[in-house]
């Protein structure tokens, strides 16, 4: 019921034009809802705001495009109809096969691109290309 309740609230529910989700901001007296104008960075109606709990100043969701946010709320409705049909987790998510993944982090500057790259040499895992910005300060 709580998986169901999670995806029915932010599928359809959920005022993603005027509220920001956020762990540590609900207000006394609602029910938790906060108010994307009571949040520290400036985002317009049109862009989700989702606070990053471990940075209060960083939207996580503030690159995200109206073809993500299209395929967010899909996923969330398709999972939450499929679950209440079956009633069977695993054959209501659904997996995609890819040739390949993006990583996009923020690597600090005492990291070489050498260094990030043998991170992924272990064999179960595979780097087909590294784009590393160059900062000119960075070791290379």
């Amino acid at each position: 019921q709580l998986i169901l309740g999670f995806l029915r609230y932010f599928g359809w529910e959920f005022d993603w034009q005027n509220l920001a989700v956020s762990i540590g901001r609900k207000q006394a007296g609602t029910q938790g809802d906060v108010p994307k104008s009571t949040m520290p960075m400036i985002s317009g109606t049109d862009q989700w705001y989702v606070e990053d709990p471990f940075d209060l100043r960083h939207n996580l969701a503030g690159m995200c495009s109206p073809a993500g946010k299209a395929r967010v709320i899909g996923a969330l409705r398709t999972a939450y109809t499929n679950l209440c049909h079956t009633g069977d987790w695993l054959r209501s998510i659904t997996f995609v096969a890819h040739s390949g993944y993006w990583l996009k982090c923020r690597v600090s500057v005492q990291v070489s691109p050498r260094q990030l790259l043998d991170l992924f040499d272990d064999n179960q895992t595979f780097c087909e290309e590294l784009y590393f910005p160059r900062e000119p300060n960075r070791a290379m």
